[in-house]
């Protein structure tokens, strides 16, 4: 399956640098719009990308490790979800 929803971009996080955040290639929701940045990966495999689920990571927030933010989860402001 072909990753249409979000981006990976070259932004590091500041304080680790192997995390890098992510942009939206398309609407996600009410509240995301096409271009918008959101939170910080360390991989694809830490954020859904399957058709429909609206799971993003906002602000500065980070999903890394074995982590998988799915089925319409949210994370905010600097929540982390790790391993």
């Amino acid at each position: 399956m072909t990753n249409d929803k979000y981006e990976i971009t070259n932004i590091a996080h500041p304080e680790y640098p192997w995390l890098h955040r992510i942009r939206a290639l398309r609407d996600v929701g009410k509240d995301v719009k096409k271009g918008d940045l959101g939170g910080y990966v360390e991989s694809e495999s830490n954020l859904s990308y399957e058709p429909g689920d609206k799971a993003w990571l906002y602000d500065d927030s980070i999903a890394c490790g074995d982590a998988y933010v799915c089925q319409g989860s949210n994370l905010r402001e600097n929540a982390i979800a790790k391993d």
